[in-house]
């Protein structure tokens, strides 16, 4: 029984060695992982995939101990020259020759950033208005359409580039290659042991895919998808390497690593940051639909429905029936008898649209955007589609009617799902021209401010009541961090180049529903910044990597958890006892008051001057 037992025993510690992070499963020259069709996306064109063949090689280092080297080879080259990849390999695990061509970095920790007893007071104090003299002055200068395309024009590598496209631009791009002599090499290699960062974003639910983001000492960036699973993998290994360089950090190793240096984003919502109604609704479908609609076809009870589109979108076999209604193209007490004259009258206003003229330089314009729009989804996928001339006729004939506005880039993206959803040229016309009304495009300036500017503020307003932290961070770094750029396309773009259409079209009803506020997309906002943006406030970004962080965060955030976390923002901002008086437009008043018996009185707190000291009209408490 004893030997049994001291078996047992030895077998336990040898566990415990393994788990306590003294052993690494991996020898010197050792290939740990592998992974074939890992893709790196092309700078020019992003939507141009290059898969490769990704390794990961144990190596013993003098300074940094037990490294890994990570080595990734597009599969083209390897169809090209097969005996090439071994010769790499083989180049690599050669210890005489130790030149990965990887430059040489002094390794120091990076110093967590300890918020002072005065943050508190920065963000209270902070004048939201003093750092945006250039904006206000460009908005006295100018009406809402040229400001518009300034702003539109100041960030069109945020609008337009993917997350490598912008990482070039701004000099952000890691090439490390294997041979200098070779500029065409498309061999990446680098240690990492000397990064900077190694940050993995999931983007499904197994957590399988998603992104390995890399950033060396010099803030240069490298991006590898993973598009077809293996990210739970890496993410398995990288975890164990990390901890054993941790580990020996504490033993006194003199290679200090930053316990920050591996970062593994998988959001989640807490229960207690929920909507208490959250999961109570199922998606809205024909039943629900025709149950709220009486025998004339009035819907006398359209508060439900929003809510119930608000929790819980639309299925997609009715979203032609509902989106008129959203976007308001037919009113909600309107009978069958009056929608249909409704739109037949629609029909004959855009017969008269299309008659007014063409203008052939908008014409080009729109034509080039039009081919470049939702083109992976069948319903445009086919260059000779007609699909494609719809598009461009609606959005020719919007220019030619709302000449004061015209055109603007970004336009089409908005458009496309909307047609593709309702199947019908005219009816996408009005629907679209609704759309255009609760958006920065078409958006007349107020008080002297333009539409973006005044969401600007609000979610200025908003970071600082809900998400106190990473403001106090973009305060402390100064600049151009407070015009909050990197929300820029969020706002604009109706987060429609950060999610899938299938999520983005969820998120679109949630705000076009009016559930308690019309800036719902601020709260949308302000859940990506509060789920995602610990990373920024932990590695101290400075502007510019802020706004390269959140562009490779698109098209792998969680939508599910995103649209939790901002109605579970909003129902807690709702239920504020007192607020800013700066965020006293934000609440939705319409149509609520019945269901509000149950809400304290909210009472507003005046945190600015208005105009020539007058009173402030919303603050019960000064």
């Amino acid at each position: 029984m004893s030997s049994l037992s001291d078996l047992i025993k030895k077998a336990h510690a040898a566990f415990d060695n393994f788990r306590g992070i003294n052993f690494f499963v991996g020898k010197d020259g050792e290939i740990v992982y592998s992974k074939n069709n890992v893709c790196i996306h092309d700078c020019m064109k992003h939507d141009k995939h290059a898969p490769g063949y990704l390794t990961i090689q144990c190596q013993n280092d003098d300074q940094l101990g037990i490294t890994l080297i990570l080595q990734w080879l597009p599969n083209t080259t390897l169809e090209k020259n097969p005996a090439r990849f071994h010769f790499s390999l083989h180049f690599i695990v050669n210890k005489e020759d130790t030149n990965l061509n990887i430059p040489s970095i002094n390794i120091i920790p990076n110093t967590p950033l300890f918020f002072e007893k005065n943050d508190c007071d920065m963000v209270r104090n902070y004048n939201l208005n003093c750092n945006f003299v250039k904006m206000k002055n460009l908005v006295s200068a100018t009406n809402s359409i040229p400001l518009l395309r300034f702003y539109y024009k100041d960030d069109a590598d945020i609008y337009k580039s993917s997350p490598e496209q912008f990482a070039r631009t701004h000099n952000l791009m890691l090439d490390i290659m294997f041979h200098q002599k070779t500029p065409a090499a498309s061999l990446f290699s680098v240690n990492l042991g000397n990064m900077k960062s190694m940050r993995l974003f999931f983007s499904t639910n197994d957590h399988s895919s998603g992104q390995l983001v890399l950033a060396n000492r010099d803030s240069q960036y490298k991006i590898l998808h993973f598009h077809y699973g293996g990210l739970d993998k890496l993410a398995q290994l990288l975890q164990q390497w990390s901890a054993i360089k941790t580990k020996s950090v504490k033993d006194g190793s003199p290679s200090a690593v930053s316990e920050q240096q591996l970062l593994i984003c998988q959001p989640h919502v807490t229960k207690m940051e929920l909507d208490p109604e959250e999961g109570l609704y199922d998606s809205v479908g024909m039943g629900f639909w025709k149950s709220y609609r009486s025998i004339e076809g009035r819907i006398d009870d359209s508060y439900t429905i929003r809510k119930a589109i608000y929790f819980a979108s639309i299925h997609p076999l009715i979203r032609s029936d509902v989106w008129p209604f959203l976007l308001r193209v037919y009113p909600w007490e309107s009978t069958f008898e009056q929608r249909e004259t409704i739109r037949n009258d629609l029909f004959l206003s855009y017969q008269n649209i299309r008659k007014l003229g063409v203008w052939i330089n908008i014409e080009n314009s729109i034509m080039k955007d039009v081919i470049r729009t939702d083109r992976r989804n069948p319903f445009y996928a086919n260059d000779s589609s007609p699909n494609l001339e719809i598009m461009k006729n609606i959005l020719l004939n919007y220019a030619i009617a709302h000449p004061k506005i015209g055109y603007i880039q970004g336009m089409s993206d908005l458009l496309a799902p909307i047609l593709c959803n309702i199947r019908d040229e005219s009816h996408s016309y009005w629907c679209f021209s609704g759309l255009m009304q609760q958006t920065l495009f078409a958006a007349v300036p107020t008080d002297g401010r333009t539409i973006m500017d005044i969401n600007l503020d609000y979610l200025r307003e908003l970071l600082a009541l809900l998400v106190p932290d990473f403001f106090v961070h973009l305060i402390k770094l100064s600049g151009d961090a407070p015009h909050l750029m990197f929300t820029h396309r969020w706002i604009l773009l109706w987060f429609k180049r950060e999610f899938s259409e299938k999520d983005v079209l969820r998120i679109w009803e949630a705000c076009w529903a009016r559930y308690r506020t019309t800036y719902f997309h601020l709260f949308i906002c302000i859940a990506i910044i509060s789920v995602y943006g610990e990373d920024v406030i932990q590695q101290s970004l400075p502007h510019d990597e802020i706004l390269l962080y959140f562009s490779s965060l698109a098209m792998h955030m969680d939508a599910n958890i995103i649209l939790k976390k901002a109605r579970g923002l909003l129902y807690h901002f709702y239920r504020l006892e007192k607020v800013p008086c700066t965020l006293a437009g934000i609440c939705e008043q319409e149509d609520i008051e019945q269901w509000n018996s149950h809400v304290s009185q909210r009472t507003y707190q005046c945190t600015k001057v208005h105009g020539d000291n007058e009173p402030c009209p919303f603050a019960n408490d000064y």
